[in-house]
């Protein structure tokens, strides 16, 4: 198993064990949500900045995989089910395509990663930046 693969699937118990023990509604953010025209849920997990294999054992944890964007109106679907969760305007995390590394801006209530299948969303590798938020996937 990969060190940082292994990592994800801590950091994801850790994320759990967090949520169970904490009292504000605001502090949670972890939340199963369906996206029914892709029969598929996403899984909102709470700040995080790990690298690709910490994502997948993190998503691996939790009972699914990073989530895969396949089109544009799959996208703008989840993005507006993610609106709901946090949204700041004035915020945005990005992707640095040439690395591994996934980083976000802090000043989220809840940040997520949106990953694969970029080309089908941005037709380019260069860094992107975007004011939405999304992580695992788990088929219904």
């Amino acid at each position: 198993m990969h060190r940082q693969y292994a990592f994800g699937v801590i950091v994801a118990f850790a994320i759990l064990a967090g949520t169970l023990a904490a009292t504000k509604p605001k502090s949670t953010c972890v939340n199963y949500k369906e996206v029914p025209q892709f029969n598929k849920y996403v899984y909102f997990v709470p700040n995080v900045t790990v690298s690709s294999y910490a994502a997948e054992g993190l998503c691996a944890a939790l009972g699914g995989d990073l989530l895969t964007i396949r089109s544009i109106a799959e996208f703008d679907a989840v993005s507006k089910l993610s609106d709901k969760y946090g949204r700041n305007e004035e915020a945005y995390y990005w992707m640095d395509f040439d690395t591994t590394t996934l980083k976000m801006e802090r000043n989220f209530d809840c940040a997520y990663i949106i990953y694969r299948d970029r080309e089908a969303l941005w037709g380019n590798s260069d860094c992107q930046r975007a004011s939405l938020h999304v992580a695992c996937e788990i088929s219904k």
